[in-house]
């Protein structure tokens, strides 16, 4: 498996963990923080050292699906069933919000398309490399989803981290409420950016694919 992305095992603490530390600036756990943070790669260290709490109102979203179906959603990506309706919702809900942080609102999401890619990956062996290929292969966000397409592929930037983000999201476990799930797509998104290269390269392997997503996924 290629090592170009951080090794979850190597962090002290989950991402939610730190983002919340950072917020505090404060109390006894400050050192473990300031120790974890060393361990992530520049960017990423900024990004989170640097985060600003999110506005759903403000970036014209109504809000995190209900915690149940996010829930659910996770468990779907580990082979559990669940509705093509509710994971578009969900995967809708990602998209979303990281094509906010990258100040692409203007841009439609698609849920018809989002459960088309569902129902391409739920029988699959691998459902996050699988819904990850299916999301980039129908491109369910852009300037006319479903009408217009982009050609971008898995050689794109932009598209492509943003896929990634959202299936990193869905492979996590709900919040506890102490970090809203809108700054956990954040940190998925990170998390998506600093894995485009390992992902790139494993695009043609499935297992590895869905074996690097888990991977990452953990480090939420």
């Amino acid at each position: 498996m290629s090592s170009s992305y951080p090794n979850p095992r190597a962090l002290k603490l989950p991402l939610r963990d730190l983002v919340r530390g950072v917020r505090q600036h404060a109390g006894p756990a400050a050192a473990m923080i300031s120790h974890a943070l060393e361990s992530l790669p520049g960017p990423l260290r900024n990004a989170v050292e640097n985060i600003t709490p999110f506005d759903p109102k403000g970036a014209g979203l109504s809000g995190p699906p209900d915690p149940m179906i996010v829930a659910n959603a996770a468990a779907a990506m580990q082979g559990a069933d669940m509705s093509a309706t509710q994971m578009a919702t969900c995967a809708g809900f990602a998209i979303s919000v990281l094509l906010a942080e990258a100040r692409k609102p203007d841009l439609l999401v698609s849920e018809t398309i989002l459960a088309m890619c569902w129902h391409d990956a739920e029988t699959q062996s691998y459902r996050a490399a699988a819904l990850l290929h299916a999301m980039v292969r129908r491109e369910p966000f852009g300037v006319a989803p479903g009408f217009m397409a982009s050609g971008a592929g898995p050689d794109a930037g932009l598209p492509l981290r943003i896929c990634i983000g959202a299936v990193l999201w869905l492979l996590t476990e709900p919040g506890d409420g102490a970090t809203p799930e809108e700054e956990l797509v954040r940190i998925s998104g990170w998390l998506g950016a600093g894995s485009l290269e390992a992902c790139q390269k494993a695009w043609n392997d499935p297992q590895t694919l869905n074996e690097i997503l888990l991977d990452v996924s953990e480090r939420i």
